[in-house]
């Protein structure tokens, strides 16, 4: 009886042990597929992280037609007048070929602008009432050339700057597909 009673108990324990094991192994298999699921979310989740932090760079404005060089080159003068620059220190604006940004419907149209003998205030303040209005004109670009000869102490320090301002146009005519692919607007 003895060896009957050892036998069922051997035989309990090999089932428990067996139902342990497929307890642990659909648990392992449902754990699997969680991380799997978890791993996907992951990727997800830094695709969108990525697309937000180049929107969050995305300009606020952008134009819906390209500015012509009289219109531009008002706009940076009449901001110089507020700044207080005289129409002779504004040596050149050169309008320059626009670049799309990316696979976006953004172009980006550069200008060149020169200017000679301003104080650092004036530059500023140029930068500083050129990004505050309606405009969309930004400064991308600023090189700062220190002056040759040293002023008086009374007088204040001239400046040259080159500097390049840049707008933005929506220009969907290579504008990306759901797909990712880029089509020509059919539409004009």
């Amino acid at each position: 009886m003895r060896k009957l009673q050892s036998g069922w108990l051997i035989v309990a324990c090999y089932g428990g042990l067996a139902a342990l094991l497929a307890a642990s192994g659909f648990r392992l298999v449902h754990n699997r597929s969680a991380a799997y699921a978890a791993q996907k979310n992951l990727e997800d989740c830094r695709q969108l992280a990525a697309q937000i932090d180049v929107l969050k760079g995305a300009p606020a404005q952008a134009s819906l037609e390209q500015r012509t060089q009289k219109d531009l080159s008002r706009k940076i003068e009449q901001t110089a007048q507020i700044a207080e620059i005289p129409a002779s220190a504004i040596i050149s604006i050169s309008p320059q070929a626009g670049r799309r940004l990316g696979t976006s419907a953004l172009s980006a149209l550069p200008t060149n602008l020169q200017v000679r003998d301003v104080s650092l205030k004036q530059l500023v303040r140029f930068l500083v009432e050129l990004s505050a209005d309606d405009s969309g004109l930004q400064a991308t670009s600023l090189r700062l050339t220190a002056p040759r000869t040293v002023p008086p102490k009374e007088a204040e320090e001239r400046w040259s700057a080159e500097m390049v301002l840049t707008y933005l146009v929506f220009s969907p005519e290579y504008a990306p597909t759901h797909s990712g692919e880029s089509r020509k607007d059919v539409s004009k």
